[in-house]
């Protein structure tokens, strides 16, 4: 009727709105090309406003696909329409839409600066749920660029705010939000606090799945808390609600969480019940990610049953159905499972391969992590994989290759953390651009294809799945093109792959050896590589055992008094140091590189008696230093010498009685260009500006270690206008430090 009328502004609303409908349907391609159509419509009609609302949906649509450069490219488009009208509502939202176009780019700081017009601009129009959405979208940026408390400040705030406007699903959804954000942070107190509070303002509300979904994460933090019982509640709570509400995906979901967690406690008769009940439901559903969970949750029960060709077939039909959905992280322990279970059938060589391809799969995953800082916190909860090939290489005799996989993760992690290439540092960089770029898209087509999938099979859009599955293949292939290309460019000494043995030896002089550990779950592995040979050797204890006796030495150590650690000391040297011995690969040694594992980074070595009658103790017979990897020693440092000489501080904020007291007396010890900074003038911001031009540093005051994230450990110096006075380390890592010598002179850090 508009067509017969010549009413092309009616023509092109009327088409909006059913692109709008084709995009509710996951009919991206047919809505973008319809949205085009609308701009042809409105040319020429003097229709400025429809034109940028429409160039908004079509920023919409590639926004919601990954495509950040093309919807940065329409939402600027938008923004000039909106700045010619002067429409506030339209610029805050453009505003805030090129923001997070930035922020899929990389760019933080162009985000930052969008992020907070739309706020102002949200505000000045009275518009106080938009500005609530885009508080957590600056949030969000700023703890991207490591600013965690002003991150979680403006969560918060985002939060009060929808309290006070009485948006409640919103502020439920900002809740979780926020509750994941501190597990992200490793602090799983306050994300229960979230989870616990969003629940609460479900129930007020109603909100039946999501009270489903935080039982479930609450669950979860119990499991990961060793509280079984009270995980396996509110796992039973879960489902009878999901039972109730006909909410079968995540009856289902439930069902898995409870099988899971009874395999655990070796309740094989109650998991296999529950998983092959999950299959059902999921199989029935459609849903295919659960199908491919039950599997391997069924694997797991055969395995551990000891049904190794069950097991091997139940992860295989699994993996068949992951292609489809594309998940990685499943994939990675269906292959882990299957090396282990061909391992129980003596099938070494097969079963190696298969534990290789999990680590493959996992270092992907890793690899497209978007903050840097958590990489290396995703890996060490799995470093069983590594620890079971390094296992299964050295029963092979294959004592080269299972030092490379040992050194693999720690030299990735290590090459990470000194090299420092974050997004602030490497957006300049064109190969560095695009990295960022495919890495965010990645993430957002990894996390629409979750959601889409976690509905009913009635609501879900398989037309929506297929543009999904189809943009993040294509986004994977380039961005292992990419990698690839940049691994071909990459200059020499800059690798992250891992040293070779003979790398490492060749650091070594005469006299030095490295004592490289990789804690098992029943034994531990130890490289002793000097300059002429590597030697791998086993000592026979298990991690839970190990990991007491370890606790047990350091808490005995406390008290000087007495002699008590001697015992504990003496049964660890016998399992790190007694088969070393044995086999003479510490003769002719004085000088010994340590690389620990695990539980044994809080192990003091030098406290271990060298002997059988435990007389000599290592720090008697050898001089040690610690190294988080081998690869550390490929390092060549040139310091400089044209710096002063010694920085001395003790913050007020440590409160510490004779902190002062010691760095006067030290500072008495060095010559006079050094410097003496005591009380409020030892601010973080001073000595980030001149700790890099001292040779030795030595700071009194409290540290503080995060076990859970050991990124955000540090040092309590005085606060400023520009820092909090916490010194964390992965601050630490983006200085220039120089020094030769740094004492951290705070509590127990002689401990291991």
């Amino acid at each position: 009727i508009a067509d017969e009328l010549g009413d092309r502004r009616m023509q092109g609303a009327i088409l909006n709105n059913a692109a709008l409908v084709r995009d509710e349907q996951g009919e991206y391609r047919t809505s973008l090309g319809q949205y085009r159509q609308v701009l042809a419509l409105y040319a020429g009609q003097d229709f400025a406003r429809g034109e940028g609302d429409t160039l908004g949906n079509i920023g919409g649509v590639h926004l919601l696909l990954g495509h950040y450069r093309e919807a940065l490219e329409q939402y600027q488009q938008a923004l000039a329409i909106s700045e010619s009208l002067e429409s506030t509502t339209s610029l805050s939202q453009d505003h805030g839409n090129i923001a997070l176009s930035q922020l899929g780019l990389g760019d933080t700081s162009g985000a930052l600066q969008h992020f907070d017009r739309a706020i102002e601009l949200a505000d000045e129009a009275g518009m106080r749920q938009d500005v609530a959405f885009w508080m957590r979208g600056k949030a969000n940026a700023l703890i991207r660029q490591g600013k965690y408390e002003q991150g979680l400040a403006l969560h918060r705030k985002a939060v009060e705010l929808y309290e006070e406007i009485g948006t409640p699903t919103e502020a439920v959804e900002a809740l979780h939000d926020l509750g994941l954000l501190y597990l992200a942070l490793g602090d799983p107190a306050s994300a229960e606090a979230s989870f616990q509070s969003s629940m609460a303002r479900s129930r007020e509300i109603g909100l039946a799945r999501a009270i489903t979904i935080n039982l479930l994460a609450l669950g979860d933090l119990q499991v990961r808390r060793q509280g079984r019982e009270e995980a396996d509640a509110l796992y039973r709570q879960a489902w009878q609600r999901a039972q109730e509400a006909g909410e079968m995906n995540l009856v289902a979901e439930s069902l898995l969480r409870l099988s899971g967690l009874h395999l655990e406690q070796g309740r094989y008769e109650d998991a296999q019940r529950e998983a092959q009940e999950a299959l059902d439901i999921a199989t029935g559903l459609g849903a295919l990610y659960a199908v491919a969970e039950a599997g391997y949750v069924l694997g797991e029960i055969s395995r551990l049953q000891g049904a190794a060709d069950a097991a091997i077939a139940h992860y295989t039909t699994a993996l068949k159905t992951l292609p489809e959905i594309i998940d990685p992280e499943l994939a990675w322990r269906m292959h882990y499972g299957t090396g282990l279970a061909l391992a129980d059938q003596d099938k070494v060589p097969a079963a190696i391969a298969e534990l290789q391809l999990a680590v493959e799969l996992i270092e992907g995953v890793r690899d497209r992590l978007e903050e840097q800082r958590f990489r290396t916190g995703y890996l060490q909860d799995k470093f069983q994989v590594y620890a079971d090939l390094v296992r299964l290489q050295m029963s092979a005799g294959q004592a080269e290759n299972a030092f490379s996989t040992a050194e693999r993760l720690r030299a990735r992690s290590y090459r990470d953390l000194v090299e420092r290439d974050t997004l602030e540092a490497g957006a300049a960089g064109s190969g560095e651009a695009d990295e960022i770029e495919l890495r965010e898209r990645i993430r957002q087509l990894r996390k629409v294809i979750s959601e889409e999938n976690a509905m009913p099979a009635s609501e879900r859009r398989q037309p929506a799945l297929s543009v999904y599955s189809e943009e993040l293949l294509a986004a994977e292939r380039a961005y292992e093109v990419l990698l690839d290309d940049r691994h071909r460019m990459q200059p020499a000494g800059r690798s992250t792959r891992a040293p070779a043995n003979e790398e490492v030896r060749q650091q070594l002089q005469a006299g030095e050896g490295l004592l490289e550990y990789v804690v098992g779950e029943g034994e531990v592995m130890i490289f002793v590589l000097t300059r002429e040979a590597i030697v791998a050797l086993t000592g026979n204890m298990g991690r839970e055992r190990l990991h007491s006796r370890v606790e047990l030495l350091r808490d005995l150590i406390r008290h000087p008094e007495g002699d008590g650690w001697r015992r504990p000391a003496a049964s660890l040297a016998e399992v790190l140091i007694g088969p070393l011995n044995k086999a003479g690969a510490l003769e002719n040694l004085q000088h010994l590189y340590v690389v620990p594992h695990g539980i044994l980074n809080y192990l003091p070595f030098a406290l271990l008696p060298t002997g059988e009658n435990g007389g000599r103790l290592m720090l008697e017979d050898f001089t040690l230093a610690y190294l988080p990897t081998a690869a550390a020693l490929l390092e060549n440092r040139q310091p400089r010498h044209d710096r002063q000489t010694l920085l001395a501080m003790a913050p007020a904020r440590s409160r510490l009685q004779h902190a002062t007291t010691e760095a006067n007396a030290v500072f008495g010890l060095i010559d006079p260009d050094s410097r003496l900074l005591e009380g409020e003038l030892s601010t973080e911001t001073l000595f980030k500006e001149v700790a890099g031009d001292y040779d030795v540093l030595h700071l009194a005051t409290h540290g503080y270690f995060n076990k859970l994230n050991p990124l955000l450990s540090g040092l309590e110096l005085d606060a400023d206008a520009s820092y909090d006075g916490f010194l964390e380390l992965h601050e630490i890592l983006g200085m220039q430090l120089d020094a030769e010598l740094v004492t951290l002179s705070a509590c127990q850090t002689g401990l291991g």
